[in-house]
């Protein structure tokens, strides 16, 4: 399917999914694994990885394979679905541009000539239309006007693919997280007496927080060495850095009681 319908595609985004959600190794490694520089960076050849993936897992409570992690640590560009990288003339958007055609075709037609001329009217000739500007042309004004928006554009931050993937897969465990203190709030309430619950949290939420750390690691590193001085500052923490640092504290208190 990758050599036919290429790595970007509607049909190879399906087949990924499906590599994806069943953990398939052997697929995943053709499909992120190809090419010389399958170690070391991302090509044109490779299927891309997005958002939707992990989500997808999260649903499922799986933990995703080790390709999608390497993947996004050698450099893969962030998508948030495979409508952000799919091609103009691709599968699955020629059904949506085939209906906004037909749409422009029937406004066409009754703005032509012949619909007018129906009604005994002629359509009146196009003119050229002038648009009056009152600026000075060549003026200081316009200079400082384009110098400061020029310097604002070129002050604006940047984000790196790296830290895209940093900051929504944050946003991820965050709300992921979030439902197990709900629930664990709602059990307690339930309960009769001073009961503390206690949930275990799936293999999906584990590995995130697992590999989140990672990720924020190389960024720091790739901020280090390629001096990233023109970026925005990457998320450090998240709830499960702050419950690890807090179990960490207490328990170097009850050591030293």
């Amino acid at each position: 399917m990758k050599t036919q319908f290429g790595a970007k595609s509607a049909v190879t985004a399906i087949f990924m999914t499906h590599a994806v959600l069943n953990d398939n190794c052997s697929m995943l490694h053709h499909y992120l694994m190809s090419g010389e520089n399958a170690f070391h960076g991302v090509s044109s050849a490779h299927v891309p990885v997005t958002l939707k993936h992990f989500q997808l897992l999260a649903c499922l409570g799986r933990t995703p394979n080790f390709y999608l992690w390497h993947f996004i640590e050698v450099g893969a560009e962030f998508y948030l679905d495979e409508f952000d990288y799919l091609s103009k003339t691709d599968i699955a958007k020629s059904l949506s541009a085939r209906q906004k055609v037909k749409v422009e075709a029937l406004q066409s037609d009754l703005s032509s000539p012949s619909s007018d001329s129906r009604h005994g009217k002629k359509r009146p000739r196009r003119s050229a239309v002038t648009v009056q500007s009152y600026a000075v042309p060549d003026s200081d004004e316009d200079d400082l006007m384009d110098d400061s928006s020029y310097q604002e554009e070129k002050k604006k931050p940047v984000e790196t693919n790296l830290q895209l993937w940093i900051k929504h897969l944050n946003q991820l465990l965050k709300a992921e997280t979030r439902k197990y203190t709900e629930m664990k709030k709602r059990l307690e309430k339930e309960s009769e007496g001073d009961v503390k619950v206690r949930i275990q949290k799936n293999d999906f939420v584990k590995s995130l927080t697992t590999n989140l750390r990672t990720l924020r690691k190389l960024e720091s590193e790739n901020r280090i060495k390629y001096h990233y001085e023109d970026t925005v500052d990457p998320l450090h923490s998240d709830d499960e850095d702050d419950e690890y640092t807090l179990r960490r504290t207490k328990r170097r208190k009850a050591t030293h009681a």
